[in-house]
């Protein structure tokens, strides 16, 4: 959408869908999974949903997928780590 409305300002996709993605990330207002352990996440989950509804108009039971989340915080909470503790742990072990 966002490419398309630029019109021949437009840098070029590759049409895959990983845009967003890297946009999230250096706009710094997109969710990780290590989110989901952080305190105020549901604040930041709703403070994205608003600002993606603003933006492209879109219905969306936020509070269902909020619900979905809560499971899947369930199912990874044994594989979520903080990786930088961890590289830097290894790292001065050897």
């Amino acid at each position: 959408l966002r490419e398309t409305s630029l019109g021949e300002n437009a840098i070029g996709t590759t049409k895959k869908g990983i845009g967003p993605t890297y946009s999230s990330k250096a706009n710094r207002n997109g969710l990780r999974v290590g989110d989901l352990f952080e305190k105020g996440f549901e604040d930041k989950y709703h403070t994205l949903v608003k600002s993606l509804q603003e933006m492209y108009k879109f219905d969306y039971d936020a509070e269902e997928e909020l619900a979905r989340f809560q499971q899947y915080k369930g199912i990874l909470q044994d594989m979520v780590i903080d990786t930088v503790h961890f590289v830097n742990s290894a790292i001065r072990a050897g």
